[in-house]
Order: C-alpha cells, then sequence, then structure tokens
C-alpha cells in the first residue's frame, strides 16, 4: 500500500466517524432526551400519576416527530399518548426544553390529537 492509499484511507475513516455522529448518535440521543422530557413534561402537568405508570395501570407511548438543537435547547414536536382505565388519551405537543435539565421546559402548544 503506498502512502496516497494509506492517507485516503485516514481522511475517508476520518469523514465515516464525523457523518456517523452527526447523522446517527445525536440524532438518536436526541430523540431518546426528547422522549423522556416529554414523559416528564406529562407528569408534571399532571396529565397522569407517575405512580400508575411503574404498576401498570397506565400504558405510555411516546413519538417524537421532530427534533432539533439550538445551541443548548431542544426543539420538539412530538406525541403521547396514553391509556387511563380503557380511556385513551393523545396529546400533540410542541416544546423546548435545556439539554441535560429536568425541570426547564416550555410548551408552546398543546392539543389533543386528531384519530
Amino acid at each position: 500500500m503506498n502512502k496516497v492509499v494509506g492517507i485516503s484511507l485516514v481522511i475517508l475513516g476520518g469523514i465515516s466517524y464525523f457523518a456517523y455522529e452527526s447523522f446517527i448518535v445525536k440524532p438518536k440521543h436526541l430523540d431518546n432526551s426528547s422522549k423522556s422530557m416529554l414523559g416528564q413534561i406529562g407528569i408534571k402537568e399532571k396529565w397522569f400519576d407517575a405512580f400508575k405508570i411503574i404498576d401498570g395501570s397506565i400504558v405510555l407511548s411516546r413519538h417524537i416527530e421532530s427534533s432539533f438543537e439550538d445551541g443548548d435547547t431542544v426543539h420538539t414536536i412530538g406525541t403521547i399518548e396514553y391509556t387511563v382505565e380503557g380511556q385513551h388519551f393523545c396529546r400533540y405537543v410542541d416544546f423546548n426544553f435545556k439539554l441535560g435539565s429536568l425541570n426547564d421546559y416550555q410548551i408552546n402548544n398543546v392539543s389533543t390529537c386528531l384519530d
């Protein structure tokens, strides 16, 4: 293997690493952080009781439609669905939150999902 091929492989490896980090790892991290915050918002806004999730009497589902980072603030649009005692609830939530925070969020819009 000559010098040009070796340098090209190192450069290709570096580009691959940064592409994987930017397009796979970071979006998954934002998605997981957004899902966690959406659950926290549901608890803090008293949409459901956290202890009922633990004992299994509430079925909870969260889906993130879009999430992007702007500095240390994440802007997210998602849905949270939960079933309590046979009744199904769905909320479409547009919110912002600070990365790494449990309580620092701002709800821009909440509406009932259209089924």
